[in-house]
């Protein structure tokens, strides 16, 4: 027996050494005094201490594509006026992240170029920030993010301010910066929050202390020990235990870069993060965001999410610490690339504020060999627990997404036990994410309370009209109430949904599965309900056709299908409803969306257990000349990949394409054509284009190429004349032809009596090119009919 309780207690003392091991050290203003006097002497402080770093980042790959874009957008900025204190609502966030984002542009691009254009027109921006009466403390995102610029052009162009700039903005930031987070306890409540705030706010204000800490070295020391003693809360909540966000993988992006952001400027100047980085799971959150991205390339969008998320500063810091080249995919470089390449026309409203700091941190990225796992589970005690299975890591493998959690957690959705579902590149079963919070606000509507009759659940996108759950006589979830995943294999999950039916059922189970052929298998066990209560299965589909075939429901997407088994023994019945009529009229319109359900009753003894089968069906053969129309679904892009039209140097597609009419924002560009298709991120179109309204709403030809997602020339393609300025028309058709050689790509249009009416021409100089694949027809914005599709 004592040696029992020998062993008991030594595995004890093991565990409770592991646990402190693991946690943060307590840090005193007196300790942070110390280390700032041993390593923080002189500037810059912030996030290096030597320039020289960046110029090492600067020969790398995306080093040098990063200073392109960077010069690009600092040379955009300085024709702008500076930025005016607006308020919408109670923030005035827009104009915070705006300042951060011209800011660390224009520091960053003095640093590279030596150009003091750049570093004027900084300090010009942060005069004009530090004359603002105030930088909104009731809202305080907005101070942290402002406190945050002004801290890194005040760090970073140090030795190019006079004193009494310098005194100014010393001023500024103590004042508008760090005393405020010391007022007020209602505008304060994220110092001890467990959520993006408590991340973004001290983020902001270690900044501060850090850069302006000898005017009042006692304040600063004060506001350092305070962020690193009241970080560890939300980074538990955060990432605990494996790496996933409650919040969603927009909100980890919005979280993550301030938390890695605050971590790497204590590093730089006190030479230690007191062990934040060894929070539990922390070390684990790339994993997370590796699987949160699909196949498609779209996100697992829970909570207020959108789509499609890109790379960011934290996706760069997080590798480079952890020393997890595995992170930085080889999608994730090329995104950096096309990020750097991009050259965006007008940066006046702001831009990716933080991935400028993405400069100090690149590496020589090479390709590793360590290919991530199929599956990945937050772990039962995640705060909002999720899991996701794929079949295997190529672009059209299946992808199944599962979320339990709480609907009342930080940017929470009605959504415990939804799902999300793709293969072969369709997402059958999707999750919208978020909408705009600002015309809710200006309603009055009660957005942030997540109790149970809140307003926010009667918001289409948030509540549960919307999401892909289980519903009984049309009642709510129990919105404080939490759903856990009880089980989780490497291709399936059990989630008890018991709590969030808290009166409606006494159990509750959803069971999913991820099989061999890629399909699908949910199963739901439900005991203790009423009698007769009508379950309703749901689930959104988006630009899918839904055709009922007695107990089953079959989905097809241009040629590619989706079979939907019911295996009930009750009888039921399938309904197509389209979103319109779920929709209030403050909602966002959601176009070719469509909830289709499946609804049954509850048997006599209360208990109902049945399964649902999402079966790939094999894809429905197009035919050469059956017609094709595109863009009646009003989605912001539509596509038809017609593999028995492949095409290769030496082939031509003729197709005769008649533009209906356009729709969506006028702000947006607008296209449609034919073109070859290798993949979803290669391509090469021809296309009737209609720039925005802003541009005159100017219709012209254009012929280019997208290659590796990238919508500009290459290195490989070398355009003569990219774009013909035909002015084409609105209801009328048009020969288009696409042929392809060895030596040139060239795109014609002609009447349909075969008269020429324009052509473009692009040689083809390398293998680079996408001169092979199959036929492709798009639309974005434009509804237009093919006929006649064929090789000639």
């Amino acid at each position: 027996m004592n040696t029992i309780l020998k062993i008991c207690a030594a595995v004890m003392v093991s565990l409770a050494a592991l646990a402190l091991a693991a946690a943060p050290r307590e840090a005193s203003p007196q300790e942070v005094s110390r280390l700032f006097a041993e390593n923080a002497s002189g500037h810059p402080r912030l996030f290096l201490r030597d320039y020289r770093t960046l110029e090492e980042s600067r020969k790398t790959a995306t080093g040098s594509a990063m200073t392109g874009r960077i010069l690009h957008d600092a040379g955009k900025m300085l024709g702008y006026p500076v930025v005016e204190r607006r308020m919408t609502g109670n923030q005035m966030l827009s104009v915070s992240r705006n300042i951060l984002y011209r800011i660390n542009t224009l520091a960053i691009a003095y640093r590279l170029s030596g150009d003091r254009r750049y570093a004027d027109k900084a300090v010009a921006e942060m005069r004009n920030a530090a004359a603002f009466p105030d930088w909104n403390p009731q809202h305080f995102l907005d101070v942290a993010e402002l406190t945050l610029a002004m801290a890194f052009g005040y760090d970073w162009l140090y030795d190019l301010l006079d004193e009494n700039d310098r005194q100014l903005f010393e001023q500024a930031i103590i004042e508008k910066g760090i005393l405020p987070s010391y007022g007020e306890p209602r505008y304060n409540w994220w110092v001890k929050g467990t959520n993006n705030w408590n991340q973004v706010c001290h983020a902001g204000m270690t900044a501060g202390a850090l850069a302006v800490f000898e005017r009042n070295p006692e304040l600063a020391a004060k506001t350092i020990a305070r962020a690193v003693n009241c970080l560890p809360p939300a980074m538990r909540a955060s990432y605990y235990p494996k790496g996933a966000y409650p919040e969603g993988p927009v909100y980890w992006s919005y979280g993550s870069e301030f938390n890695v952001a605050l971590l790497a400027m204590l590093e730089s100047a006190l030479g230690t993060d007191f062990g934040l980085a060894s929070m539990p799971g922390f070390s684990e959150t790339g994993d997370y965001v590796l699987a949160v991205r699909a196949p498609s390339g779209r996100s697992f969008s829970y909570a207020d999410s959108v789509p499609f998320i890109g790379v960011d500063f934290a996706q760069v810091w997080l590798p480079k610490r952890f020393n997890r080249p595995d992170w930085m995919s080889a999608w994730a470089q090329q995104e950096l690339l096309n990020a750097g390449a991009r050259r965006n026309a007008d940066v006046s409203k702001g831009g990716p504020r933080m991935l400028p700091l993405a400069m100090i941190f690149f590496s020589d990225y090479r390709k590793t060999d360590r290919e991530p796992p199929k599956s990945y589970f937050s772990g039962a005690d995640a705060a909002v627990p999720v899991a996701m299975f794929r079949s295997d890591w190529s672009d059209d493998a299946a992808y199944l997404g599962v979320k339990a959690g709480s609907p009342s957690w930080a940017h929470g959705h009605m959504d415990a036990g939804s799902f999300v579902y793709e293969v072969d590149g369709v997402r059958w079963a999707a999750d919208l994410g978020q909408d705009n919070y600002d015309k809710f606000l200006a309603r009055g509507m009660t957005l942030w309370n997540s109790a149970q009759e809140s307003d926010r659940w009667k918001i289409f996108r948030f509540g549960p009209l919307s999401h892909n759950i289980l519903m009984i006589d049309g009642q709510l979830q129990q919105a404080a109430n939490k759903a856990e995943i009880t089980g989780c294999t490497e291709n399936s999950a059990v989630v008890d949904l018991s709590p969030v039916y808290a009166g409606q059922a006494k159990n509750l189970t959803r069971s999913f599965r991820l099989l061999p052929d890629r399909s699908v298998e949910i199963s739901d066990r439900i005991e203790g309900a009423k009698p007769g209560a009508v379950v309703r299965w749901q689930m959104l589909i988006q630009g899918s056709d839904a055709e009922i075939q007695k107990r089953n429901l079959l989905l097809a997407n241009g040629e590619k299908r989706l079979l939907i088994e019911v295996d009930s023994p009750q009888p039921g019945k399938w309904s197509i409803t389209d979103t319109k009529e779920l929709e209030a009229e403050w909602d966002a319109p959601n176009p070719g969306c469509r909830m289709i359900a499946f609804e049954q009753a509850v048997p006599a003894d209360g208990s109902l257990a049945y399964t649902v089968r999402l079966k790939p069906q094999p894809a429905r053969a197009w035919q050469p000349g059956e017609p094709v129309t595109l863009g009646m679904k009003r989605q912001p892009r539509e596509e038809r990949v017609l593999s028995a039209l492949p095409l290769k140097p030496g082939r031509t597609v003729r197709t005769t394409v008649k533009p209906i009419r356009k729709y969506g924002a006028d702000s947006a560009w607008k296209s449609c054509g034919v073109g070859i298709h290798r993949d979803a991120r290669n391509q090469f179109l021809f296309s009737f284009c209609e720039s925005p309204a802003s541009g005159g709403s100017r219709r012209f030809l254009e012929l280019k190429q997208r290659k590796n997602g990238q919508w500009e020339s290459v290195a490989g393609i070398r355009p003569v004349e990219c774009r013909s300025n035909f002015n084409w028309k609105y209801g009328e058709e048009y020969v288009m032809e696409l042929a392809v050689s060895a030596a040139a790509l060239t795109g014609t249009l002609k009447s349909p009596d075969g008269g020429k009416l324009a052509e473009i021409t692009i040689p083809v100089v390398s293998d680079e090119a996408v001169n092979s694949g199959n036929t492709l027809l798009f639309s974005s914005g434009i509804e237009a009919a093919f006929t006649g599709t064929g090789l000639p």
